[in-house]
């Protein structure tokens, strides 16, 4: 009997320490949109592997295959990722088709959550009938970059005559027309969120667009698009400055880093995720990028008022958290792409007009 029970313990002490060190070694997966964020959080992990003895293999993808991705691998019933790092756009739409496992003790643990007002900020985290499903990670600010010492543009018309540092326009199209738009006082949504579609074919709109095409011309672009085109490039001699105009001056997306349904990993999951909330995780990141979630929040530069001469407006991503906001986003690329090489015939109304009908129409249940 007593060498039964000696070989059971045997046995048992062998079976867990290869569960744990299946646990401990197995590479976490990680998806991100192919970004210099998901870079630079591989450039970081080495910290968080010397201290749990977990290895992350952080996988990107392009922009445009990230949804067709995601959604391919969690319809599975045993997913190859554990966790997602996806825009909060899409959040939600993910959480209602029960994607992501609930994460509040672990937002709530965190520095991220105590560093913000729950009541003001809480939204980063992506709540759901009281729960946390998401982590905040990284966030995207549009803005121009500016030689250090030449004067900020005010206008639209600054912003193209140029004296800026590059001559090329990053970003997507649609995005980057929508920052303009806000900036220059415009609206696309109402009070409601629902679709403006006289704002978005407005006297404003118009004249976004006109100056998006003139900031086209060789040696008159100056670099404008989201931080994540934008930080790398920037140099002790060149800043980061808000966009010109009365309206909101930044045009956000937010990361959030999600625990996936079905993890293989789960335990290593929580740990990578409860370091992602820690104060040194976020300095880390902003030692390797330049910016950070709480910075870009708090940074008058790029705040969404930053002085008292704008009007404090919300920004209005979550217009996009809708089951056919990539085919939205499609569309409205392809108009204003269009318009801006000149290939299409339409106008500037009639490019707007068109892009609003096409909303319209996505925007209705189907």
């Amino acid at each position: 009997m007593s060498w039964l029970l000696v070989l059971g313990s045997i046995v048992g002490t062998i079976v867990y320490f290869n569960v744990y060190d299946r646990m401990t070694r197995a590479p976490l997966k990680v998806l991100w949109v192919d970004s210099v964020y998901a870079r630079d959080l591989r450039n970081i992990l080495d910290e968080f592997t010397d201290r749990t003895n977990i290895s992350v293999h952080v996988e990107s993808v392009p922009r445009e295959l990230y949804r067709e991705a995601v959604t391919r691998d969690l319809d599975k019933s045993e997913q190859q990722y554990d966790i997602v790092i996806a825009e909060a756009v899409w959040t939600r739409r993910d959480i209602s088709r029960n994607f992501y496992e609930d994460i509040t003790t672990l937002v709530r643990e965190s520095w991220l959550f105590r560093t913000h007002s729950p009541a003001v900020d809480g939204d980063l985290f992506v709540a759901k009938s009281g729960v946390y499903y998401g982590m905040p990670v990284a966030l995207d600010v549009f803005g121009v970059l500016i030689p250090q010492n030449a004067q900020q543009p005010q206008t639209l018309a600054d912003l193209a005559r140029g004296s800026l540092v590059d001559t090329q326009t990053s970003g997507e199209l649609t995005h980057t027309f929508l920052a303009l738009l806000l900036a220059q006082g415009g609206v696309f949504i109402d009070s409601d969120g629902n679709l403006s579609k006289t704002g978005l074919v407005s006297d404003v709109a118009k004249n976004t667009l006109e100056v998006m095409r003139t900031m086209r011309i060789p040696g008159t672009s100056p670099r404008i698009g989201r931080t994540e085109h934008l930080h790398k490039v920037a140099t002790s001699t060149d800043i980061f400055a808000p966009l010109p105009g009365e309206g909101s001056s930044v045009y956000t997306t937010l990361y959030l880093a999600h625990k996936v349904k079905g993890s293989s990993n789960p335990r290593a999951a929580d740990a990578l995720l409860a370091w992602l909330g820690t104060k040194q995780a976020v300095q880390y990141l902003q030692e390797e990028s330049g910016s950070t979630l709480v910075r870009s929040l708090h940074d008058p530069l790029l705040a969404r008022s930053y002085s008292n001469t704008r009007r404090n407006n919300t920004v209005p991503v979550h217009f996009f958290e809708t089951e056919n906001a990539e085919e939205m986003l499609h569309l409205a690329d392809t108009y204003l792409a269009g318009y801006l090489s000149g290939s299409a015939k339409f106008t500037a109304q009639e490019t707007l007009e068109t892009i609003a009908t096409a909303w319209e129409k996505e925007l209705t249940i189907k």
